[in-house]
């Protein structure tokens, strides 16, 4: 009865109904195009091999905004107990101090665990990545981004296997 009542309102107005059905499919286009545009952006190429099939786990911090850590021993255990996930991994955002060539600047990084890279089904560009056999054995070895490699390093093809200074600490670059 309603149904009847809406069409038959809508056969009787047709300009009304010509621009209500217009202004819908303009209102559909723009959120489409700018969801399109948006998602480009901030989920743009994060170069996981899946990254459909990788997923966060964290724990809640202080504030409901933040995320907090798990300790290592409680990882330790997460790991072995978790049947959801073919592979589980940690990582930490770090702002270290890295220093080459006598230069020190704080950048951006991650301190990540042996299976990291693995998980995400990355490679490296030159080289090899951090290995769980590295996390058994506490090897300092450091895989650094492209852009460090490009701007700290003019792109040398000889820098793996040098050393540079994170923190303080000596790293060999592997990767």
């Amino acid at each position: 009865m309603i149904l009847r009542h809406a069409l038959a309102r809508l056969r009787a107005a047709p300009m009304f109904t010509i621009f209500s059905i217009v202004s819908l499919a303009a209102g559909v286009a723009v959120t489409t195009a700018v969801y399109s545009i948006v998602d480009t952006v901030l989920n743009g190429d994060l170069g996981v091999a899946d990254p459909d099939r990788v997923a966060v786990v964290a724990t809640t911090g202080v504030a409901p905004d933040q995320s907090g850590t798990i300790s290592d021993a409680d990882f330790d255990g997460l790991r072995p107990a978790q049947t959801s996930f073919a592979s589980l991994s940690a990582s930490a955002v770090i702002f270290p101090a890295i220093a080459t060539s006598g230069q020190a600047e704080i950048v951006a990084g991650e301190a990540v665990d042996g299976a990291y890279f693995a998980t995400l089904g990355v490679g490296a560009r030159t080289g090899r990545l951090i290995l769980p056999a590295d996390e058994a054995t506490a090897s300092r070895v450091a895989v650094i981004s492209e852009e460090l490699w490009r701007l700290r390093f003019g792109s040398e093809t000889g820098v793996v296997g040098r050393t540079i200074r994170i923190n303080g600490q000596s790293f060999e670059i592997v990767g």
